[in-house]
Order: structure tokens, then C-alpha cells, then sequence
């Protein structure tokens, strides 16, 4: 097969085998990649990464669907792009003022009939992030992004699942930020105490968390997740930059892409 250097480059960062039969054959429309940790991290931040990384390899593997296209890494057929440019009344393909375009061209897709796939398969590597700071910013932007999408676009058929996503999210960053308020309650006050009920749960988490990384994990990422302190607190960000994100989107602050432009 005659590849030009570019489209040899974008091959090596998959399964070519898959990668034929999925989007040669027309299998599908859009081939999309799953985020993939280095293997040796530095921190309990970029730990916690590689764990959410791992856990959602997972998830997709059993569900075998796509919620987001990864904008490092996915390939999507000329049809497909058309089609969401004829949608978008021929201004865009997608639009560039959005602050998560990967997501605003997953719905798009979605909304033209495309379909998607991020096998297993398919994996790139990823960048994670070092320092809380940068954490939270990332963040920030990914959520504020598709809280603005969920609340902006027109409701149809396909923004239902990710309308009842967004709710989800709220309700369990809330009933986490109580969970902690009431366990600092409960210590300070000295009424901290260990039942059967509460020891059972605890155990099921456990289980739940160390199930959810064994496949695709290593045995320190296993041991790790059934410590749970560490995870506990990387979950404990993500909450905090939901809540900053939402700050955010009702104070109308404008965010970018690019975290060397100004932020207000």
C-alpha cells in the first residue's frame, strides 16, 4: 500500500489491523482513541490519572460506546465531516469558539447519523498533568466546556444522554462534598464510629475500584486502588474543579483552550 508520511504517522498510533477493518470497510465512520497514562508517573496526581484513564478504558470496552472523541487521536471519514458542515450551514466544521472542540464534534457527528467507535485497540498516550494547579485548570476547562454544550444546544435525542450525564455529575460532586462535610462533622464532634453497615460498603468500594483497574492496570495501580486514600483525594479535585467550572459558567467568566491566553 503507497502512504504518504503523514497518514503512516497517524497508522502507527494504531491497531492497523483494526484500524482497516473498522474504517476502510465503512465499518464505521469515526475511529476514535483511548487515553493511555505513561507507564511509570511521578505522583499521587498523575497516579490518580492513570487510574481514570484505565477505569474508563474499561468502561468503554464493555459498553461499547463512544461519549467523546479524542482530539489527540481520532480519525473521521470526509463524508461525515460534509455532512456537519452542511449542518452548520457551511460556516464550520466545528466551532472553534467552543472551549472543548472535541466534544462540540463528537455531538455533531452524532447528530448526523455518524458512527463511532474507540476500540480498545486504539490507544494513544497521553500528557498528565504535574501540579494541582494545572490539574484544576484542565479541568475546569473540560467541564466548563460541557456544561455549556449540555445548556446551549438544541434538546434532541442524542444531548438527552448527555443532559442526564451532567445531572448525574452534579448530584454526585454534591453528595461527595457532603460526604466529607458530615465525616469532618461527625470526627471533630467525636461521634465517629464503625458499623458493620458502613464497613461493608467500604469493602464493596474497595472491591468495585480494584475490579475496575485489574485488567488493564499494574499490580501497583491494583494495590494503589485498593488503598483509597489516594484516589479518594485525586476525586476530591475533580470535584473541586467541577464546582470551579460551574463558578465559572454562571459568573459568564471566559475560559480558553489555550492556558497561555488570558484568562479573566
Amino acid at each position: 500500500m503507497n502512504m504518504n508520511p503523514i497518514r503512516k504517522t497517524i497508522l502507527k498510533l494504531f491497531n492497523f489491523k483494526k484500524y482497516k477493518r473498522l474504517f476502510f470497510n465503512k465499518a464505521y465512520d469515526c475511529v476514535g482513541s483511548i487515553f493511555k497514562a505513561p507507564r511509570h508517573v511521578h505522583s499521587n496526581i498523575e497516579e490518580g490519572q492513570k487510574l481514570e484513564w484505565i477505569t474508563y478504558a474499561g468502561k468503554v470496552e464493555r459498553s461499547q460506546k463512544v461519549f467523546v472523541l479524542t482530539g489527540t487521536c481520532s480519525l473521521i471519514s470526509a463524508e461525515m465531516l460534509n455532512k456537519v458542515y452542511q449542518k452548520n450551514h457551511k460556516k464550520y466544521f466545528y466551532n472553534v469558539k467552543t472551549v472543548t472542540e472535541d466534544f462540540e464534534m463528537t455531538i455533531s457527528l452524532k447528530e448526523v447519523g455518524a458512527r463511532l467507535i474507540s476500540p480498545i485497540d486504539c490507544q494513544c498516550y497521553t500528557s498528565t498533568k504535574g501540579s494541582v494547579k494545572d490539574l484544576l485548570s484542565q479541568r475546569r476547562r473540560w467541564y466548563l466546556g460541557a456544561i455549556e454544550l449540555v445548556n446551549e444546544r438544541k434538546i434532541n435525542r442524542v444531548m438527552l444522554t448527555y443532559i442526564f450525564q451532567q445531572i448525574m455529575l452534579f448530584i454526585s460532586v454534591f453528595s461527595y462534598i457532603l460526604f466529607i462535610g458530615m465525616s469532618i462533622y461527625l470526627y471533630l464532634t467525636n461521634n465517629v464510629s464503625l458499623t458493620s453497615f458502613w464497613f461493608t460498603i467500604g469493602i464493596i468500594f474497595i472491591i468495585d475500584q480494584t475490579v475496575r483497574t485489574w485488567k488493564f492496570g499494574t499490580w501497583f495501580d491494583r494495590f494503589y486502588s485498593m488503598s483509597m486514600m489516594g484516589w479518594l483525594w485525586y476525586s476530591l479535585l475533580l470535584q473541586i474543579a467541577y464546582l470551579w467550572a460551574l463558578e465559572s459558567y454562571i459568573d459568564q467568566h471566559k475560559i480558553y483552550w489555550n492556558s497561555k491566553k488570558k484568562q479573566k
